[in-house]
Formats: C-alpha cells, sequence, structure tokens
C-alpha cells in the first residue's frame, strides 16, 4: 500500500509398459503373428507344415513299406523341427528378447486401458537403466513450482513483515494457529538498497526460512523507495536481487517477486515514469529467469478511482514526456478517461501475475466506518459505477491470473461518522472477505488469489492492533467463512 489514502486496488512420471498376453496357449495354436520372430534368427512359419501324409493318385503304385518309412521319417523331422522351434522360441521369451502383441482386438484394448503402477514402471532408455522392482509406492515430495492458480479454488494468504505491518502476527505459524489453516503464502517488504540489493537481505532468507516451515511460497515486494526512485536500479542492485530470490528458491521455497508496485500513483518515487519503469522492468525479470526460475512476476498498479492523482509529490505532470505517454486518448490531458494500466505495462511474456491493491474504502470522504455494500467488492475489480477501466479485464485481456494481491479494510477507530465501535469494525472485516472469496465474484474476475493486509490507524506514534483473527468472535466467523467457499491453503514443497 505504501502510505496513501487512494491505494485500492508434479506428475509422476509413467513409463508404458508392453503388455504380454501370449496367443499360443495350446497345441496347434496360431501363432502365425509376425512379431514372433527372434532378431537374427528367423522361424519358420509354423502354419506352413502339414501334418497330413500326401494323398495317392488313382492308378499309381508304389511300396507299401518304402512310403511308410518315409512319411514317417518326415513327420517325426517336423515334430523334431516343431518341438527344437517351441524350446527356442520359449528361452527367448524368457530371457525377455521377445514380446507377444495382444491375440485380439479386444486384447489390445484392454492392454491399451490398463493404468501402469509403480511397479509396472521400466525404462528403457539406454542399458544403464535399471529396473524398478518396488511393489509399493513410495509418496512423492511436492516438486517446487511456480506458483500458478489452483483448479479447487482461491489460494489465500497474508502479509506478515514490512511497510507498517509489523503488528500482525510475527510468524506464519502464529497467523495459521488464529486462521485455523495454513496459509498458501507469506508477504514481505523490502526497500531497495544500493549495495545490498534489498535493505537486510538476510533478514528476508529468515522470513523465507520461517514461510518453509509452513510449505507456503514468499511474496516479496521490493520498493525502490528512496528519492532516486528507479535510478536505484542499476546492473548490480539488479543482480543482488536475482540472487536473494535464488536463494530462497534454493532453499525450497517459491516467490512470488511484486516490483515497485502501484507504479501508476503518484505517491512512490517510481510512480507514473512509464517508459524507465518497463524498462527497468524487464531488466529485472530477464536477471530473475535466469537465475531464479521458481519466481514468478506480480504486476501489480494501484486501482483506478481518483487517476491520475495529478496533486502528489510523484505526479507526472512536473514532466512532460511522461505525462504525453499516459495521455492514451491523445487529448492533451490526462483524466479518467484514460487507461491506468497499460502505459505501464511491460508486456506479457515479461509477466506471471497480475494483481492490484483492492481495499475496503467507505464513501468519500474516507473514515465513516460504514459497513460494504453488497458489490462494493466487484466494483473495485470491475469498475462499476466507480470507473470504466477494470483490472480484472485487463488481467483477462492479456490472459493471465489475477491476484488481490493487498486487500483489507481501512479502520478508524473513532470514525468521523456512521457507525462507531469495533464491532462494526469486525462486521466490516468479515463482510469484506466474504465478497471477495464469493464463487460468483470469481467467476466474473477470474481471481485466484487473496492476499491479506491489515490496516491500522497510528494513535501516538503507535500502531494499534486489530489483527484479522485476533478478536475469537470474528475468527470464528471468517474460519466458517473458509469452510464455506473453496479457499487453498499451503501444500508441502520440496
Amino acid at each position: 500500500m505504501t502510505g496513501h489514502p487512494h491505494s485500492a486496488v508434479q506428475d509422476a512420471a509413467i513409463v508404458d509398459k508392453q503388455a504380454l498376453s501370449p496367443p499360443m496357449t495350446k497345441a496347434g495354436a496360431d501363432c502365425s503373428d509376425s512379431s514372433l520372430t527372434a532378431p537374427g534368427s528367423p522361424v519358420m512359419p509354423l502354419t506352413s507344415m502339414s501334418f497330413e501324409p500326401a494323398p495317392v493318385e488313382p492308378g499309381k503304385s508304389r511300396a507299401a513299406g518304402a512310403g511308410s518309412r518315409r512319411r514317417r521319417t518326415l513327420l517325426i523331422t517336423a515334430l523334431v523341427l516343431l518341438v527344437a522351434a517351441g524350446a527356442t522360441i520359449g528361452a527367448l521369451y524368457g530371457a525377455g528378447v521377445l514380446k507377444f502383441k495382444a491375440s485380439s482386438d479386444a486384447d489390445r484394448a484392454a492392454a491399451a486401458s490398463a493404468t501402469p503402477t509403480v511397479a509396472d514402471a521400466t525404462t528403457t532408455a539406454d542399458a544403464t537403466t535399471t529396473t524398478s522392482t518396488s511393489t509399493t509406492a513410495t509418496p512423492t515430495p511436492t516438486a517446487l513450482s511456480k506458483v500458478t492458480p489452483s483448479s479447487k479454488g482461491i489460494l489465500f494468504g497474508a502479509h506478515l513483515w514490512g511497510d507498517h505491518i509489523d503488528w500482525t502476527p510475527g510468524s506464519s505459524a502464529k497467523w495459521n494457529e488464529l486462521a485455523g489453516f495454513s496459509g498458501a503464502g507469506f508477504g514481505s517488504f523490502s526497500y531497495v538498497d544500493s549495495a545490498t540489493g534489498v535493505v537486510q537481505p538476510e533478514e528476508v532468507l529468515k522470513r523465507a526460512q520461517d514461510v518453509k516451515k509452513s510449505g507456503g511460497f514468499l511474496l516479496f515486494t521490493v520498493e525502490p523507495a528512496m528519492s532516486q526512485g528507479l535510478d536505484m536500479m542499476t546492473d548490480l542492485v539488479i543482480g543482488k536481487i536475482a540472487d536473494l530470490a535464488k536463494a530462497i528458491n534454493d532453499m525450497g521455497v517459491p516467490v512470488m517477486l511484486r516490483f515497485a508496485h502501484e507504479m501508476n500513483g503518484s505517491w512512490n518515487p517510481w510512480g507514473q515514469r512509464p517508459k524507465q519503469y518497463r524498462e527497468t522492468w524487464i531488466r529485472l525479470t530477464k536477471a530473475i529467469r535466469a537465475k531464479a526460475p521458481f519466481t514468478s512476476m506480480v504486476w501489480s498498479p494501484n486501482g483506478p478511482i481518483g487517476y491520475p492523482w495529478a496533486g502528489d509529490t510523484y505526479s507526472a505532470k512536473k514532466r512532460p514526456d511522461d505525462w504525453k505517454e499516459m495521455d492514451t486518448n491523445g487529448d492533451g490531458n490526462v483524466d479518467k478517461n484514460d487507461d491506468p494500466y497499460s502505459p505501464f505495462f511491460p508486456g506479457v511474456e515479461w509477466v506471471d501475475w497480475i494483481g492490484g491493491s483492492i481495499f475496503r474504502f467507505d464513501s468519500y470522504p474516507f473514515g465513516k466506518n460504514e459497513l460494504p455494500q453488497p458489490n462494493d467488492a466487484l466494483d473495485m475489480f470491475m469498475g462499476g459505477p466507480m470507473s470504466s477501466w477494470s483490472i480484472a479485464q485487463f488481467a483477462q485481456k492479456v490472459k493471465l491470473p489475477l491476484g488481490a494481491f493487498e486487500t483489507g479494510i481501512i479502520y478508524y477507530p473513532e470514525p468521523t461518522s456512521g457507525n462507531k465501535g469495533s464491532d462494526v469494525n469486525k462486521q466490516q472485516k468479515q463482510m469484506w472477505l466474504a465478497q471477495l472469496m464469493n464463487p460468483a465474484l470469481r467467476e466474473k474476475t477470474g481471481l485466484a488469489l487473496i492476499m491479506w493486509f491489515e490496516i491500522a490507524k497510528v494513535e501516538n506514534n503507535q500502531y494499534r492492533d486489530f489483527s484479522l483473527f485476533k478478536d475469537p468472535v470474528v475468527a470464528g466467523a471468517i474460519r466458517e467463512d473458509f469452510k464455506k467457499y473453496a479457499i487453498v491453503g499451503a501444500s508441502p514443497v520440496l
């Protein structure tokens, strides 16, 4: 969120096994299948052998004794050849040199539909490959991979570290205990540092170790937050960030790297610099993909309400070239009629996920502590009556998965008007989450991931603790919602 009131938005390898169904089950069976041939040693087709005496033409005489002996000799010779051929074939079959095809179409269909087991799997790539003799399947750990949408439901996790959210549970285990299930992933914020890539990289590794124990991914938000902004992203810094992502991958933790989020806003030093942002993103993505293959790049702009926020510190209005590029309709101005996303998008080939900061705000002016209206969450994704620009439609257009990479409510302990009291705040959280998790919203928006971001108000320079699950009544209600909706937690990784 970065402190602005407008911030809204491995399958087991299966080796086929030739089905063995010898067609010759008794003497005289048809063995004419052409596959019944030993390499380099042709076998006489048994169908060419006759066991009947040759017919005698009428009127011809013969020596009965001599004829009988010849027939016996031929018969014995044929039987000897048959026995020898059978013995040879049996030896070759027993040694595994010969394999019989299924003897009928029905047999072949049955063989094709058979499901191989672990004991069936036999590799034949080369002579050094060993054959499995195991009769029991051994469970295989889930292979490390990039984070992708789940067919079972929506991935649900939470931010834990950095960007003024340190009042929340300090570990993934504690969050899981309060939530009643294992979060799919956990978030950490870091500022860019010119010497070490990010500030305190060793702390990031500790957080990654914490996440590993819970079996989740690390959502790693990197902010070039000093006054230099994107100018800080030198090749040295980019290399160190990629090295850090690699180290986290190497410990068995997938990373979702969210670089310089809310880049279309004007409250961060990296904001509203479309050309430089796109170029920096591509340089970073190339380095990440070269070193950390299990790291997904998350492009996460702010919602369109109030765009372009021209009065803030880093507004592009002060820079004609950036302002011109943001003027997508070419009318000489940048306002709500201009696309708030496309100027900052680096290209589909450089992005793995699209996200947004999707917060629950009261009606303007903020601070009324109002309960959400039925379509508030849907409107934040689709624009609704608030804007003609939709982050969900943008994600669908470029065919990339969509996540709410920051979401929560803005809580004011002493609201300026409207409903007062912490009970309203509890209801807001529960109702907002229920809207986000509702399958009807997911069907319309394609939402595949939620990362909860707790918002609190500073009082006497202290952040007050209003953690999502701290109140047992709220926690119980939300756990029931988790059961009601298809919410996906963590699964073990290597």
